[in-house]
């Protein structure tokens, strides 16, 4: 349905930020101070972009559930719930990788101006 397209389509882009800043850690190894910036300011772009599907995510379950609470049939009610907040966390997830992934990135960047 279209709820789960939206929500796959969030967890999509959330994912390609991850992957994304993961990829952009290795940049930190051995890198100069105007390198370090540079890097941490991608990864707070990708940061926002994640965050940005995330929120999208939200927005999408709110609407679906909605949708499924004027439903009569209980055992659909129960298996579309189930189903629009398992793929809406996955979006949850990646913004808490993010999280960790930013605290990796200001680290570099507090050591490599020492």
């Amino acid at each position: 349905d279209r709820y789960m397209q939206g929500l796959g389509e969030a967890i999509l882009e959330s994912m390609k930020s991850v992957k994304a800043a993961v990829a952009r850690l290795a940049d930190f190894r051995g890198a100069s101070e105007d390198m370090v910036s540079s890097t941490r300011s991608d990864i707070m772009e990708m940061y926002k972009r994640c965050s940005k599907s995330e929120n999208r995510a939200d927005e999408i379950l709110r609407e679906a559930l909605k949708e499924i609470m004027s439903k009569s049939d209980a055992k659909d009610i129960i298996k579309y719930k189930e189903i629009y907040e398992g793929l809406e966390t996955v979006t949850d997830k990646c913004v808490d990788a993010m999280d960790i992934i930013s605290d990796i990135s200001l680290r570099y960047t507090y050591h490599t101006k020492k």
